[in-house]
């Protein structure tokens, strides 16, 4: 509904939307038990969502609509651990979006950047791996595991779904 919004409201209502839904993700996601908690985080998620204001399709709409296509689609069938991991690397995984080679590489930087501050270390390889899947040029490492598979599937399904849905785009 969030998404559907922005045909019917002004652009700045629509950032707005997109920061409630949003940030409320966040804070269920990270167990933070308010807005206050998640800002003192050592990576401020004010900062995810002013690299994702910047760009003008990779942006918090698009957050959002993978996040919408997880609960819809795949959370019957995920652990929360599976949703856990997952969500982390939609999160960052546009972080970066300037059309170069290095942008799934640079976003999958912070993540484990702020995976070491805040998350547990163990998931950093999958997280990382998770954003790097969203390249075009993508392969997956010889010997993945099941997990990784898996969600690498699901976050590549989601990221781009948006090219075959003409309702919300």
């Amino acid at each position: 509904e969030y998404i559907a919004a922005m045909k019917y409201v002004m652009p700045s209502v629509h950032k707005k939307l997109m920061e409630h839904y949003l940030l409320a993700r966040y804070i269920k996601l990270f167990s933070c038990d308010t807005a206050k908690t998640a800002k003192d985080h050592c990576f401020d998620w004010s900062a995810i969502f002013a690299k994702y204001q910047k760009h003008s399709y990779h942006n918090l709409s698009h957050l959002a609509y993978c996040f919408n296509l997880v609960d819809a689609l795949f959370k019957k069938n995920l652990s929360p651990q599976e949703i856990y991991i997952l969500g982390f690397a939609i999160f960052f995984h546009d972080l970066y979006c300037h059309g170069g080679d290095t942008d799934e590489q640079l976003s999958a930087f912070e993540a484990c950047d702020f995976i070491e501050h805040f998350g547990n270390n163990k998931d950093k390889y999958v997280v990382k791996q998770l954003i790097l899947s969203t390249s075009h040029s993508y392969q997956m490492p010889t010997g993945a595991d099941n997990l990784l598979i898996k969600l690498a599937q699901i976050i590549h399904d989601v990221d781009y779904a948006i090219l075959c849905d003409a309702e919300n785009y």
